[in-house]
Order: structure tokens, then sequence, then C-alpha cells
């Protein structure tokens, strides 16, 4: 089941959140967390951005990264 795929591939714990300017600065961050750390989710795109990951880093901490679109 799709769900039991997404929470197996979940953070277990809180997952701190960072939205970027740019796909650039969103590539660059995945990058240096992905060293030594493992990746829940490829960078790639959603319905929301463009551009975006889930990585857990070498110490363990979950990291969501994004570019976002804010429409106005």
């Amino acid at each position: 089941m799709k769900l039991e795929a997404t929470l197996k591939h979940s953070c277990p714990t809180m997952s701190l959140g960072i939205i970027f300017n740019n796909k650039e600065e969103v590539q660059k961050a995945y990058k240096m967390l992905s060293i030594g750390g493992n990746i829940l989710f490829p960078l790639g795109s959603l319905p929301w951005s463009e551009c975006a990951a889930d990585v857990v880093d070498k110490f363990g901490v979950c990291w969501y990264i994004a570019v976002y679109y804010f429409y106005v």
C-alpha cells in the first residue's frame, strides 16, 4: 500500500525543514546532507515544489529541503 511505503520511509522523529530561494541552493544542501547520510526521498519535483528532498544526515537528523512556489 502507498501509505505503508510512505510511513516506512518517513522520519521516525521530527524533521527540520529549510525553504530555499532556488533549485541550485537545494541541490547544494542535498549534496552536503547526503554525505554519510541516508536519502529518504530523492531530489525531485512535487506539486508544490520544483525541487525537494528528504535526507537523514550523518548525525541522524532528518531534513526536508525544498523550493516553494508562492502564488500572490
